[in-house]
Order: structure tokens, then C-alpha cells, then sequence
């Protein structure tokens, strides 16, 4: 069985049945387009659509016209959000096919165990319980303990679609993006022990074949470790490239659904932090408001940080190869090696590992900065608005009700998730 399936066993069958895996699995553990996954993905898709649409018909005429823009907001961005992925994952089944093989090709270069996948496979388990269990947990809670009492399933369910399907995609990305770090990382660990190599004596140098060769080589003349270390560094060079195209390959194949993802993410900090201002100026509004905007702002929060996290580990693995390398043209005084490493220095030049969002903006920590900024003009833009609305005045709070509220149409047992 393929070793990349056996890490991403679980993540593969969840992601079929929210419908973001319209593939099949051959016997030999091969990937292949499948229609009947592909029918599927599309009838759950209207599925949700249609069951979405009624839910929230029913929420905007409960609720009160104070929250009607934010209410729209947030349901149009997880709903929008998960149609478009599906239909994204549909038209891009055949790109994580090819991720799904390059990974096998590459395992098999650096020899990677199944056992390395185990654990990989078992950190993914771990990932998808807790999202599931929390969001299953709080929408529960929010929807049947506390909320409507006539509230159905069929709501529960198709929320939960939405939050965890988009939890689902960033978990593929997340974990396809850590795979190729890990595979940077044993590039720069066979440069450091060629630094080891390069501080010994000539007489003494001796080269040990680590991930690319076999058999352990022991040399003692100098001519044949020249020509080995040349050939190794000439082969680091080849894994790299091969390495930078599948992560701009990975890049593009989710890039757009990132974008999307990272959208929506901002769209519910924003709003739901202005929706506890609102709740906690207000004396007309159930304090659960103010937890259920405060779990999906965190919720939001997790996933930006864990797109961001990922993203630049294997970023800062990708390019600490080029500082290893000029720390080896230090110390190199052969000119055939010299010379290789030179090429391999200008070809990471010309090479920067970076993960974008459709180009539009890097997924880094800058992005965690632009955000918070972004959030912070428009949260205080939101509430000087409210502020200074013009209606009643709600004296022991300080907030501005809007004229056509009537409190007599604020029901305390609404709230807006």
C-alpha cells in the first residue's frame, strides 16, 4: 500500500464524505478520478445549498435588523466558502493525485519508513477529533441546548458541514505543506555532515552515504572523496529542484482555496469581535451572543495560525539551505566542488520556497500582522458607527440602539450562530 495513503488514511475517507476527495483508491493504494465521487460531491454540495438556505431564511427573520448585516456576512462566507471549495477540489482531483505521487517518489529517494507515515497518519487522528469534537460539541450546545428549541437537525448538520469541510481542506494543505518541509530538512541535515566532512583533514575525510546511497563508503584518498562529495552536491541540487516545482505545484493547486478560506477568516474576526462589543454595551442582547462569537473568532484564529505555522516552517527548512551552503563555499577549497556548490548557491538564489494565496499575499507571519491591523481599523470604524447611530440611547450602557428596534422584537434566546 502506498505510504502517503497510510499517513493520510483517515483524512481521505473524511474528506470523501464531505465531499472533497472526488477520487478513488486502487487496490495497489494508486488514486484514481472517480465519477461516482464526483456525483456525490455535487449532490451533497446542493444538499447543503438548499438546506443552508432555509436555515438561514428562518434565522434573518427571527433575528433583529442590529445584526442582520453581520448575520449575512458570516453565513454568506462559510457557505460560499465550502460551495466553491467542493467545486475546486472537483476540478483539481487529478492535481492531488499528482501531489499523492510525487510524495511516494520521494519518500522512496529518502527512504522514508512507514513507520515515519504512522506517525504522521496518528498526528492527522489527533487533528481531525479534536476539530470534530469541538465543533460538534459547540454546535450542539448553541443550536439544540441553548438555542431554539425548534431548532432541527438538519441545521446542526449542515453548519457543521461548512465549518468542518473548510477545516478539512486546510488540514490537506497543512500537512502536504509540513511533508515537503520535512524533506527540506533531510537536504540540510546531509549539508551539515558535508560541512563535518569539509573540517576534517583530507587524509582523514571519509563519506557516509546517508539518504542517497546504499551502502556506507569509506574512503581515504583524497581524489575519490573530491569526486564523491561533487556528485553529492551535484545530487542535492537535482532533489531540490524537484522538491521547489512540487511545492509551487502544491502552491497553485490550493492557492485559490486558501484565498477563500483566509477571506473568510478575516470576515468572522471582524464581525464577531464587533458582535461582543455589541453584546456586552447592550443590556437587550443573551450573553450567549457573546460565546458563540467569541468560539468562531478563536476557531478562525486557529486556522489562520495553523495555515501560517506550516506554511513557514517549510519556507524557513527551503531557504536555511541556502546559508549551509555558503557556509560550505567557506570551507571548500577543491575547485570541482567549489564550482558545483557555486551553482547550487545561484540556483536557490533564483529559487525562494514562498507559499502565496493566488499571489496575492505571502502566508507567513507578515500576514498574521496585516490581519490584526486590518481587523483593528475596521472593528473601530464598526463600533464608532454603532456608537454614534442615531436612535435610543441605551443610558447604563452606552450604546446606540437603532431607531426602528424595538424591544419588544429582541427575542434574548436568538443568537446569530
Amino acid at each position: 500500500m502506498c505510504k502517503v495513503y497510510s499517513a493520510f488514511h483517515l483524512l481521505f475517507y473524511v474528506s470523501k464524505f464531505l465531499g472533497f476527495a472526488p477520487y478513488a483508491l486502487m487496490k495497489n493504494g494508486k488514486l484514481i478520478p472517480s465519477s461516482i465521487a464526483k456525483k456525490y460531491s455535487i449532490i451533497l454540495c446542493i444538499v447543503v445549498i438548499a438546506a443552508e438556505i432555509k436555515v438561514f431564511a428562518v434565522e434573518v427573520m427571527k433575528d433583529t435588523p442590529l445584526l442582520l448585516v453581520g448575520l449575512v456576512l458570516l453565513s454568506l462566507s462559510s457557505v460560499v466558502t465550502h460551495i466553491l471549495s467542493v467545486f475546486m477540489s472537483i476540478n483539481g482531483s487529478k492535481k492531488f493525485i499528482r501531489i499523492s505521487e510525487k510524495i511516494n517518489i520521494f519518500d522512496s529517494m529518502f527512504h522514508q519508513t512507514l513507520d515515519v507515515r504512522k506517525k504522521q497518519f496518528y498526528s492527522l487522528v489527533a487533528q481531525i477529533m479534536i476539530g470534530s469534537i469541538s465543533l460538534g460539541s459547540y454546535l450542539f450546545w448553541a443550536n439544540i441546548y441553548i438555542g431554539n428549541k425548534e431548532e432541527k437537525w438538519e441545521g446542526v448538520v449542515t453548519k457543521l458541514i461548512c465549518v468542518l469541510g473548510d477545516y478539512i481542506i486546510v488540514l490537506q494543505y497543512t500537512n502536504l505543506v509540513v511533508i515537503f518541509g520535512q524533506y527540506f530538512s533531510h537536504i540540510n541535515i546531509q549539508l551539515i555532515e558535508l560541512d563535518r566532512i569539509f573540517s576534517q583533514k583530507p587524509t582523514a575525510r571519509h563519506v557516509e552515504t546517508g539518504i542517497f546511497f546504499i551502502s556506507h563508503v569509506s574512503i581515504t584518498s583524497a581524489k575519490p572523496v573530491r569526486h564523491e562529495l561533487r556528485d553529492r552536491v551535484s545530487c542535492f541540487m537535482d532533489l531540490y529542484e524537484k522538491l521547489f516545482d512540487a511545492t509551487r505545484f502544491i502552491d497553485s493547486a490550493y492557492s485559490l482555496q486558501i484565498l477563500l478560506i483566509v477571506a473568510k477568516i478575516f470576515v468572522h474576526i471582524t464581525f464577531c469581535l464587533y458582535l461582543v462589543f455589541v453584546v456586552i454595551f447592550s443590556t437587550y442582547y443573551d450573553k450567549c451572543y457573546s460565546i458563540n462569537a467569541l468560539f468562531f473568532c478563536f476557531w478562525a484564529i486557529f486556522q489562520l495560525v495553523l495555515i501560517i505555522v506550516c506554511c513557514d516552517y517549510t519556507k524557513g527548512k527551503a531557504n536555511h539551505t541556502a546559508v549551509l551552503v555558503h557556509k560550505l563555499l567557506n570551507k571548500t577549497k577543491d575547485p570541482e566542488v567549489r564550482d558545483e556548490l557555486q551553482l547550487f548557491s545561484l540556483q536557490l538564489f533564483h529559487c525562494k520556497t514562498q507559499f502565496t494565496a493566488c499571489g496575492f499575499f505571502p502566508l507567513d507571519f507578515t500576514l498574521l500582522y496585516a490581519i490584526v491591523g486590518a481587523v483593528t481599523t475596521y472593528l473601530v470604524i464598526l463600533i464608532q458607527f454603532q456608537t454614534a447611530y442615531p436612535g435610543r440611547r441605551n443610558v447604563t450602557k452606552g450604546i446606540y440602539l437603532p431607531s426602528y428596534v424595538r424591544i419588544s422584537e429582541i427575542d434574548s434566546n436568538r443568537h446569530p450562530f
